[in-house]
């Protein structure tokens, strides 16, 4: 079982706790809303950056550098296939997620 504490910042199993950033924990969130359900990066995007003026020239290699960090956040707490890819759509968050704390 997987955690979110978006408002500490961390995702938790039984095997520990590990600390991300904010737009980290809007991806994951944005992906545990929708759990075994395809999240495009249009969404991921929108989750990240709620005015687009504020998204980077090529949002999408942004997403995938924080998908990245948060697949190798969750290897070192012995989740090694929570986050799938769906080649040119998305991704897919494919464990069980619970929402803990919201506020910091």
């Amino acid at each position: 079982m997987i955690t979110l504490h978006p408002g500490r910042l961390t995702i938790e199993t039984d095997r520990g706790i590990v600390r991300i950033t904010r737009k980290q924990a809007h991806i994951f969130l944005a992906l545990a809303s929708r759990p075994n359900r395809t999240v495009t990066y249009e969404t991921l995007i929108k989750s990240m950056y709620a005015n687009e003026a504020d998204a980077p020239e090529n949002p999408m290699d942004t997403i995938k550098v924080h998908i990245c960090l948060l697949r190798k956040h969750l290897r070192s707490i012995g989740d090694t296939k929570a986050i799938q890819t769906v080649h040119t759509l998305g991704y897919t968050l494919t464990e069980p997620v619970t929402i803990g704390e919201t506020a910091a």
